[in-house]
């Protein structure tokens, strides 16, 4: 970040752009999800109330991203005793970011896409 500016000035991305940054076309998505505006499209499956487990277990993800503070670890527990994976996700500084994009990589259809992208974050924090 650059000298003098704060960090409301820079907001940090939701798991819905993560996913889409990554190259992975969420199946649901948070009521919050609203960038980019494709997500507005995709059913939602959770809310500050929680998950809707059913609806989650039935669109049969490959994964789940939790996030940290926001999410139920009881709801996330559930998901996982029913095979789900579930990546928690912490993007409070960029370098956090970086590492959920590398980690995200291995769920992308499109990993150079991926790769490509996290590079490009990446020289942009060196600056």
């Amino acid at each position: 970040m650059a000298a003098g500016r704060a960090a409301g000035d820079h907001p940090l991305p939701a798991n819905t752009e993560l996913a889409f940054t990554a190259g992975i076309t969420p199946v649901g998505v948070s009521s919050y999800s609203d960038y980019p505006s494709q997500a507005k499209t995709i059913e939602q499956v959770a809310s500050w109330q929680g998950m809707n487990l059913e609806r989650i277990v039935a669109l049969k993800p490959d994964v789940v991203l939790a996030w940290r503070g926001g999410n139920a670890e009881r709801q996330v527990n559930q998901l996982q005793s029913l095979g789900i994976h579930v990546l928690w996700v912490q993007t409070s500084t960029i370098e956090e970011i970086i590492a959920t994009l590398r980690e995200l990589a291995q769920w992308s259809p499109q990993p150079e896409k991926h790769s490509r992208r996290r590079r490009r974050c990446s020289r942009n924090t060196m600056r």
